[in-house]
């Protein structure tokens, strides 16, 4: 039997504090806001240094090693049991724009009122935003009374970041058949992954997103809007200052194979106006990105012949030959329980 010591512990409250200060004096010249805020920080958009994101990540561990330490086996167990309540109840108030509707009153609104608005039982819909604020995400300002505060306020249906996470309730639909697929120890291949089980579908997700029905389209479009969401939660944007793409001459190509809608394209060309891009993807995310997306939010990289769109097959195409740089991004956060 290994004893816990005081020492232990000591070091864990110890390594807390230190990593909390760290974090802190990031923010000496711009302080930290509230949760309660609904105001946008100057650091929000901005991608953090190394040193900060390591003491984030440290805290967080930190934080979860001395609960799970001090905590009842059985409590901390049965914690991690129940936390698949939480993006369910995420997947509610995205698909009823509750963030939207509390827009309307930012010092809060009856439950009544908000089920009224989004046309939802409003004694249920309580229970879910309770659970929620619970864990910070929201406000319960007075009893039955709810108010937007600075993480709820990332679930607004302009936020791409809210249409991502609404992805993450097929994610979980996909999850509970990874036992069945576990049991038969051939499943060797991506379309024969949990996904497959819960779609009935025999190919992989991508071409899913690509068959002629409104509901294969929906989801497809939804997911590659997604990912400008998950780039920016993720600071993806920080390839932009550890490569040098500044030191290519003018006119330098660069392939972003596999990049979707092109939002990583979007980035490169709007910081670097040495660089041409050319943007690869499924046939469907391509047309979604030409006819939709880049006239949308820049077209000027169209008028200026900066961006060139194809389709690839990447299972049976080669990337547009003859390109300088070959930009490829992988998500892994999704393959887990979609493609395992």
């Amino acid at each position: 039997m290994e004893p816990l010591t005081n020492r232990q512990i000591s070091a864990l409250v110890a390594l807390i504090k230190e990593t909390a200060d760290t974090i802190d004096s990031h923010f000496t010249d711009s302080s930290l806001l509230s949760l309660n805020s609904l105001d946008s920080h100057a650091l929000d958009a901005a991608i953090s240094i190394p040193p900060l994101n390591d003491a984030v990540h440290i805290l967080e561990g930190a934080c979860a090693q001395l609960c799970a330490t001090l905590a009842r086996p059985s409590h901390t167990v049965l914690n991690r049991a129940t936390q698949f309540f939480e993006p369910i109840c995420l997947h509610v108030v995205i698909t009823f724009k509750i963030p939207d509707i509390l827009q309307e009153r930012p010092l809060g609104m009856h439950i009544k009122e908000i089920g009224e608005k989004a046309d939802v039982d409003h004694q249920k819909l309580g229970q879910i935003m309770r659970l929620l604020a619970t864990k910070h995400i929201f406000r319960e300002v007075a009893t039955d009374r709810f108010a937007n505060n600075r993480l709820s306020i990332q679930l607004v249906s302009t936020n791409p970041l809210a249409g991502h996470l609404s992805l993450y309730n097929e994610i979980i639909k996909a999850a509970m058949m990874t036992v069945e697929v576990l049991r038969n120890s051939n499943q060797k291949k991506i379309e024969q992954s949990p996904w497959n089980r819960m779609t009935g579908f025999e190919r992989s997700m991508f071409e899913y997103f690509e068959e002629e029905t409104l509901e294969n389209e929906r989801l497809g479009a939804l997911f590659a809007l997604g990912v400008r969401g998950w780039n920016d939660a993720v600071q993806a944007a920080a390839v932009l200052s550890v490569f040098p793409w500044g030191q290519y001459p003018p006119g330098t190509i660069v392939n972003d194979v596999g990049g979707g809608i092109g939002t990583m394209a979007m980035e490169l060309i709007k910081a670097f106006p040495n660089l041409l891009l050319k943007l690869q993807d499924r046939p469907k995310r391509i047309h979604q990105a030409e006819t939709e997306v880049w006239p949308e939010l820049l077209p000027s990289a169209i008028a200026e012949k900066r961006i060139e769109f194809k389709a690839i097959d990447f299972f049976v195409d080669s990337p547009i030959a003859g390109c300088d740089v070959y930009y490829v991004s992988i998500n892994r956060s999704l393959s887990m329980c979609f493609l395992m």
